[in-house]
């Protein structure tokens, strides 16, 4: 107790000195003071920027890139480069921004955009999954700012996120459509046959994607799968790796376009070249607790949808056609999903989902058995489980058709030569040929 009053004691006689002595420097500079000054200069700062901003930020399907100009009134117009909104290329739309200070400095983008976009709840407008959107968020924490780059920390899902100044011909090529049409450049580069680069005598796979390359290579039973997150520079259409990796010695930062070809940003660098068949099979990175857990299968996806020669691809088919006539009005199965999880006693299983072009689905589920090779499985028809809204769309149904006929079956898990826009594709084809594609997702 006495040691508690002696320091009461010195508190009061340092106020009593301080409010005495003139040449005391003044606490007017409290932590409230210092927030809102700091708040008031990253304004000014977004603002001053003559083209504009580069925000990458992070979502679960790799980093999504939008351009921002910053107003003094609070408002905000991006562009967004979401291929899942292909009307939006080009197309400006403005929001209500504002800094907070919480336990440090925060920028909210407050009102609905391009941006919201990708978090919404809703899977049918996010694209996301387990109605948490694309595992993003729309305010940052300040963790770091220089005079051209703003670092940043989602709140929510603590996600990367930058600003950077643009440049003039990055805002030029983004008032052109450029956000959008860059992501289309490295996927549609030889979509038909299978990439690869060779490093010191090792080959390695490239798969393009719109926000990531996969590298894919072998050493001795070892399979090495590194996914690297990428940034598409707007005018020269390089491909910037996140983070380098390095594959037998060899650090890659990245992948340059020359000559319509692409180059690795490599000391000395090499040139991606295409074959017919893939050095590492798609079962090493499609099932349960791999890279790709899920495939989607649309409409327009099956080329050859014959019920003679291909009753799977056939009976698929029919399934992404059908429509509905529900409360709400006509309504079409937009995709069906075919996923890899585990049940809540560690058993494997298979779930096929018809998903409605506004966001309803149904779960048909069965349990699977992996090859020793893992390069195929097979389902077991006697484990097939469904809700009672799933057994409501199901009796009678094409949706029936083809989750009978796709019982009892053995897979095989290929990549296919068959292209669907910019997706990178899969294939699963049983013992007599019946095969169905679909673009792959984690």
């Amino acid at each position: 107790m006495r040691n508690y009053i002696s320091i009461l004691i010195l508190i009061a006689s340092a106020v009593v000195y301080t409010g005495c002595n003139e040449t005391t420097v003044s606490m007017d500079n409290s932590v409230d003071v210092r927030v809102d000054s700091a708040m008031k200069a990253y304004k000014a700062q977004l603002v001053d920027a003559d083209y504009g901003w580069i925000a990458d930020i992070e979502t679960s399907k790799g980093f999504y890139r939008f351009w921002m100009e910053f107003a003094d009134n609070d408002m905000v117009t991006m562009y967004t480069d979401n291929l899942d909104y292909p009307e939006y290329n080009g197309i400006p739309k403005s929001s209500t921004y504002k800094f907070h200070a919480y336990q440090r400095p925060v920028l909210s983008f407050d009102t609905y955009n391009y941006l919201h976009i990708i978090c919404d709840p809703n899977n049918g407008i996010s694209g996301g999954s387990g109605n948490l959107g694309l595992k993003t968020d729309f305010e940052y924490e300040i963790d770091e700012v220089t005079d051209d780059l703003f670092t940043m920390t989602g709140r929510i899902n603590r996600i990367k996120a930058t600003l950077r100044r643009a440049t003039q011909d990055e805002m030029q090529a983004v008032r052109q459509g450029a956000l959008q049409e860059v992501l289309k450049n490295a996927p549609s580069y030889e979509p038909s046959r299978f990439c690869y680069i060779d490093v010191n005598g090792t080959t390695v796979d490239v798969k393009f994607s719109t926000r990531n390359v996969m590298l894919l290579s072998q050493a001795g039973g070892n399979v090495q799968i590194d996914v690297c997150q990428t940034h598409t520079d707007l005018v020269t259409k390089d491909l910037v790796f996140d983070e380098p990796v390095t594959i037998n010695g060899v650090e890659i930062k990245g992948l340059k376009y020359y000559q319509d070809t692409f180059i690795t940003d490599t000391e000395t660098p090499l040139v991606v070249n295409s074959k017919a068949t893939a050095n590492i099979g798609l079962y090493n990175c499609f099932g349960i607790g791999k890279y790709y857990t899920r495939m989607r299968v649309r409409n327009g996806m099956i080329p050859d949808p014959d019920q003679n020669t291909n009753p799977m691809g056939y009976y698929m088919n029919n399934v992404v056609n059908m429509s509905f006539l529900l409360t709400i009005g006509v309504k079409k199965i937009e995709y069906v999903d075919l996923s890899f999880t585990t049940d809540n006693d560690g058993n494997t299983q298979l779930t096929i989902t018809p998903t409605f072009d506004f966001g309803q689905s149904m779960d048909y589920r069965c349990q699977v058995r992996f090859s020793e090779s893992g390069d195929s499985f097979t389902t077991i028809g006697s484990t097939l489980t469904m809700d009672d809204l799933s057994e409501g769309f199901y009796s009678g149904s094409s949706i029936q058709t083809l989750v009978d006929y796709m019982m009892d079956k053995t897979f095989l898990i290929e990549w296919t030569n068959v292209t669907y826009d910019v997706s990178t594709m899969g294939q699963l084809r049983t013992v007599n040929n019946g095969t169905i594609y679909g673009e792959l997702s984690e």
